[in-house]
């Protein structure tokens, strides 16, 4: 990994030896928790009989390439950990800052204008410019500047009505308010949460169960994400609590509170006779208020409030729910219980809760499955019937069965794409005797419109024989992501002196004139290529040739169909794996057997290879599966759903009861298909950047879009294999596209 490529400068130990010094020199950039598993993994391997503390210093030997500002978009989030370890003020001040970039190197710290703001900037102003030019050996000149505060910084103005601020246990931790707190008045509560054996004093106040008074408007459990000291307090209803004897001889009472945006549990430490009396007053069902600080819990590893400093009753809120909008919303992606891990509802509760709202109806889409539907017809027969007494005890008309609240019956489908086909944009050439290019790039990332080519491999063939080849590297003029130098081999210095690609591009062009391109996953690199081409106002008309469907096609029961897999089988030799020029030797030789295996198929024009390598069922199990949401709009469609189903679970199944794209279309009268969620191939394509073309080939096969909330889609920001997603912004830009 990194640390392979890292260089020990000197070793160091402390006068009293508890304390080992560690400076390291390194061409990549590591992470604030790299470097700190580092030290874990020296300390556990190394020093685990002695009380050995491990303390790496880092250094960075980065390119040329690197500039304040491109080195803070990568290491910006690195930056931020290490100030939440090392000082939360600093941290919290940082993520309130703006950060611009001028010319030589200057970069501009914007804060709120405040008393303690300008106390810590020039501190935060300080550590990055350690950062920048120290560890990272950039030049950098790093200002602070001030801006009009636009609302009140609860952090700071908490920390000044804390009258604990270094305690995390405490009763007292949050105070009403600077006014109105009296530490001497919680001091009996303090005593007792450190252990100090006296019993809790209850406020006389007649709401108050735990601890003292308190008027501190309730937040949502939702927007509580991080310990970050703040002073907080929450309201909602108690959902399970729980009681239990430590080995100390205490008692931790624990509860989770539910306020409809979230939960979080609570946890109060006190004596026997305490605990019975909060286990009471805390069961599940009633109101409470809480306020406290919030904490992670090394015991429950969660965040939660642990000895608060007050908890209070409050007023049931869970009246009965109603949906006031004039113009009803009709669901059409609705999971229940029968969806396996994605859903605890029963359909029963939902069909009569949307029913309750005044909805017109509600589509059922469970994965794969239509187990719900029979128990929603039950439920569906219940409301008209009692609807239809209803009205004939009113002297009024029953209403009409097919204009009553709807139940839509639908599934949320894994669909394999078994039609897409080997060869695209074929115009009837021959398959021995045409000219073909087989490529591969290497880029920065997966999007062709974000991301850059850094290296361009290809091989020509005339008549069965390589004749000529092509190997560039791409300067892409800004500095490698680690990742990519890891797989690839390719580092800053070696695309340092090459051309761009406003160069390098119009030369392979030429080197593929008259010739079908061929590539292993062809759609990927040809993306780049006919983005690239397209900027650059250069024609792109390009026939190409997957082998990757190729061997799908030749190796039906084949697992994997990689590179390497493919030319193990093939028995073709594969160099350095995962740079251009190796992988397009060896995707030639590839394409080469392939040719043979071709011309004993019978095809002669590469529209024949299309129809030869139609996908078998064995094949489609071993492809992709997306998500599209299936409705049926009338018998016939409930019919088609049930065989599609059927034909599922029977014949394509795979981990996952599969439909493959062809069924689909043998089916699909009756039916109304959607483009589903972030597992769909739309959000896919568009996520990745892929062509207007490619995307406009997939919407065409739909009869509506979905467009979900943003917050559908926010485990994507923190999830490493989306790395065009890093922020709410790219997820709505994602939606607007």
């Amino acid at each position: 990994g990194k640390l392979a490529a890292c260089s020990v400068d000197r070793v160091t130990v402390t006068k009293y030896g508890n304390i080992l010094h560690v400076y390291l020199t390194s061409p990549n950039l590591l992470t604030w928790h790299e470097v700190r598993q580092t030290e874990t993994e020296i300390a556990d391997r190394l020093f685990s009989d002695t009380k050995m503390n491990i303390d790496i210093r880092e250094r960075f030997e980065l390119s040329g390439a690197y500039t304040p500002q491109s080195l803070m978009e990568l290491y910006g989030e690195s930056f931020a950990s290490e100030l939440k370890s090392e000082d939360p003020v600093l941290h919290t001040l940082y993520q309130s800052a703006e950060l611009s970039y001028g010319e030589a190197g200057s970069v501009t710290v914007t804060v709120p204008d405040g008393i303690v703001e300008r106390e810590c900037a020039p501190r935060l102003v300080r550590k990055l410019t350690q950062v920048l030019c120290e560890r990272c050996g950039l030049s950098a000149n790093v200002d602070a500047d001030y801006r009009e505060r636009k609302h009140k910084t609860v952090l700071f103005d908490s920390f000044a009505a804390d009258p604990f601020p270094d305690t995390d246990a405490a009763p007292g931790d949050l105070a009403p308010a600077a006014s109105s707190f009296r530490p001497e008045a919680a001091q009996p509560a303090f005593a007792k949460a450190n252990g100090g054996g006296k019993k809790q004093r209850k406020d006389n106040h007649p709401d108050v169960i735990y601890g003292r008074a308190f008027s501190d408007k309730p937040v949502p459990v939702e927007s509580i994400d991080i310990p970050d000291g703040r002073m907080t307090a929450i309201e909602g209803k108690i959902i399970s609590s729980g009681e239990r004897t430590l080995k100390s001889g205490r008692h931790a009472v624990t509860f989770a509170v539910f306020d409809r945006t979230d939960t979080i549990s609570v946890k109060v430490f006190t004596d026997e006779e305490d605990a019975k009396r909060l286990a009471e007053a805390l069961a599940p069902g009633k109101y409470v208020r809480v306020a406290g600080r919030v904490k992670d819990d090394d015991y429950e590893q969660e965040l939660m409030f642990v000895n608060p400093f007050g908890i209070m009753k409050a007023d049931a809120a869970d009246t009965a729910r109603t949906d006031d909008a004039p113009e009803k919303r009709v669901e059409l992606h609705m999971h229940t219980q029968m969806s396996d891990m994605d859903a605890v509802s029963s359909v029963k509760d939902i069909v009569k809760r949307v029913y309750a709202w005044g909805w017109d109806g509600i589509a059922l889409t469970d994965h794969g499955v239509v187990q719900a539907l029979t128990d929603a017809g039950h439920v569906w027969s219940d409301l008209y019937e009692k609807a239809r007494e209803a009205a004939l005890e009113k002297g009024e008309e029953a209403p009409d069965r097919q204009d009553f609240f709807r139940v839509v019956p639908g599934a949320e489908c894994y669909v394999v794409d078994d039609e897409r086909g080997i060869v695209t944009n074929g115009k009837e050439q021959p398959v021995q005797t045409s000219s073909y290019v087989v490529f591969d790039l290497e880029t920065t990332g997966f999007s062709p419109r974000k991301n850059r080519i850094i290296e361009i491999g290809a091989v020509r063939i005339e008549n069965g024989n390589v004749t000529a080849r092509f190997s560039e590297f791409v300067n892409p003029r800004v500095p490698l992501p680690y990742k990519i130098t890891q797989l690839t081999g390719i580092t800053d210095t070696m695309v340092a002196n090459a051309s761009g690609i406003e160069e390098v591009l119009p030369r392979f062009v030429t080197f593929c004139e008259g010739a079908v391109l061929v590539g292993h996953n062809v759609s990927f690199d040809i993306s780049f290529i006919n983005e690239n081409c397209a900027r650059q106002g250069i024609e792109a008309d390009y026939t190409t040739v997957d082998t990757l469907g190729l061997s799908r096609m030749f190796f039906p029961r084949q697992a994997r169909h990689t590179l390497d897999a493919v030319a193990k089988a093939l028995n073709v030799t594969l160099g350095q794996h995962h740079r251009a020029v190796d992988d397009a030797e060896a995707t030639a030789g590839i394409f080469l057997k392939f040719l043979a295996m071709l011309e004993e198929k019978g095809a002669r024009t590469l529209t024949d290879v299309n129809r030869i390598g139609r996908m078998t069922k064995e094949a489609a199990k071993h492809l992709r599966p997306h998500h599209v949401t299936v409705l049926a709009k009338n018998t016939l469609g409930r019919v088609n759903l049930y065989t599609l189903v059927s034909e599922s679970h029977l014949h394509y199944f795979y981990r996952y009861p599969l439909v493959p794209a062809s069924l689909l279309r043998e089916y699909r009268e009756g039916l109304i298909l959607g483009s589903a969620d972030a597992h769909g191939d739309l959000f896919d394509a568009v996520m990745e950047d892929r062509s207007g073309e490619e995307i406009a080939r997939i919407v065409s096969f739909y009869d509506y879009l979905e467009v979900q909330p943003p917050e559908n889609y926010f485990y994507m920001i923190e999830n490493g294999r989306y790395e065009s997603v890093e922020s709410e912004e790219d997820i709505r830009e994602i939606i607007r596209r």
